[in-house]
C-alpha cells in the first residue's frame, strides 16, 4: 500500500518535472514535448481561470483524481498483470477521461478558453498516468 501511494505521488512529480527538463541540456527534448505542453496548458488555464474568477470549474478536478486513482490501483497490483491483460482497463480509462472532459467542455462552454486548456492538460496527464500504470501492472519499467 505504501508503494502504491509512493507511485501515485511520484507520477505527479514526474509529470511536473517534464516541464523543467525541457530547459536542461542535453536531454531528449522531443520525448518531453507532450508533457511539457500539458503542464504549460495547465499553467495558462490556471492563470485564465483566476483572471475570470469562475469557481464552478472545480468539477474538472475529477479528471486528475481519476488519473491518480488509476496509478494507485496499478501500484497495488504491481507485477500482477502480464502481457496485455491491463490494456482493456487502460483503454477504458482513457475513453472515460475523453467522455468526461468532452462533457466538461460542453457544460462550461461559456468560459471555453480555460476549460479547453484544463481539458488538454488533464488529458495529457491521463495519458502519462496510463503509461506509468501500464509499466506498473507489468512491472516493466523504462
Amino acid at each position: 500500500m505504501i508503494d502504491a501511494l509512493g507511485l501515485m505521488l511520484t507520477t505527479l512529480l514526474w509529470f511536473c518535472q517534464a516541464f523543467f527538463m525541457m530547459f536542461v541540456k542535453p536531454s531528449g527534448e522531443w520525448l518531453l514535448v507532450i508533457p511539457f505542453t500539458g503542464v504549460l496548458a495547465l499553467l495558462c488555464g490556471v492563470f485564465l481561470w483566476l483572471r475570470q474568477g469562475r469557481p464552478q470549474l472545480y468539477l474538472l478536478l475529477f479528471s486528475p483524481a481519476a488519473s491518480l486513482l488509476m496509478v494507485f490501483i496499478a501500484g497495488l497490483f504491481r507485477g500482477k498483470a502480464g502481457g496485455d491483460a491491463a490494456t482493456p482497463l487502460l483503454v477504458g480509462f482513457l475513453a472515460a477521461q475523453s467522455v468526461f472532459l468532452a462533457y466538461a467542455l460542453y457544460r462550461y462552454r461559456a468560459s471555453w478558453m480555460p476549460v479547453m486548456l484544463f481539458a488538454y492538460g488533464f488529458f495529457v496527464y491521463a495519458i502519462f498516468s496510463a503509461f506509468v500504470a501500464a509499466m506498473a501492472f507489468t512491472d516493466t519499467w523504462l
